[in-house]
């Protein structure tokens, strides 16, 4: 099976992982395969309103809000989906966030960075907690029904110089 993600070096020196493909095709379900051509994935906005998202297994969970045009509550993939801006942080349910694989280093950073923003170290709990970045983490069969929660606001990492990152 060929990676889905290739590495790179920033400027910095670290080593990043970003997908190759952001707008990659996903594998099409066969023929008598159990794989759903489709799931849904149903999104809480920051107004409590609920919207029902189709997602296709193989996707990025990015893909699928930016399909659906949430730009009314939502306005991540500043980046374009190399983990390098934060601001496609969604919530994740308990379930969900123990269903999907663990977070890799450079989204952990990422969000531990954007967390560095915040005034109290209760602030900063409670930006993490269940958070993960929408672009890292990929759609599968079992997500049909799951829910996840569009954050209230966004931390663009792009625009925060790198050396007020560690603050």
């Amino acid at each position: 099976m060929a990676s889905t993600h290739a590495y790179f070096r920033k400027a910095s020196g670290f080593l990043l992982k970003q997908p190759l493909a952001l707008q990659r095709v996903p594998r099409m379900s066969r023929m008598g395969s159990t794989m759903p051509a489709s799931v849904t994935l149903h999104v809480v906005t920051p107004e409590d309103s609920e919207v029902s998202v189709s997602a296709v297994p193989g996707e990025f969970i990015m893909q699928a809000l930016e399909r659906a045009d949430l730009s009314d509550f939502w306005d991540g993939g500043a980046c374009g989906g190399s983990c390098s801006c934060s601001t496609c942080r969604v919530i994740l349910t308990d379930e969900l966030y123990a269903a999907v694989p663990e977070p890799e280093e450079n989204e952990i950073d990422m969000l531990e960075s954007a967390a560095a923003q915040e005034e109290s170290p209760e602030e900063q709990d409670a930006f993490l907690k269940k958070a993960r970045l929408a672009c890292q983490v990929e759609v599968t069969a079992e997500m049909d029904g799951a829910r996840l929660v569009l954050p209230e606001d966004t931390r663009n990492m792009l625009e925060v110089p790198l050396w007020m990152r560690e603050r």
